[in-house]
């Protein structure tokens, strides 16, 4: 099986969001758990980051 960019980066995505679930104090992910406020900060701001890169290879892809 081959993999593609955006097969990989939805997989990173899946990863990230399980950290953001451990790290948030509810599964709404809305804020984070006490003490954990800098790694919540971080994995959202990766979870962005990934999306942004998703879209933009979906539209490469239907060029």
């Amino acid at each position: 099986m081959k993999v593609n960019t955006v097969d990989f980066l939805l997989d990173l995505h899946d990863f990230f969001s399980n950290a953001l679930l451990t790290y948030s104090a509810d599964y709404l992910c809305k804020e984070p758990k006490e003490g954990y406020t800098d790694q919540w900060d971080t994995t959202k701001q990766k979870i962005a980051i990934i999306n942004r890169l998703v879209e933009q290879n979906k539209e490469e892809s239907l060029v």
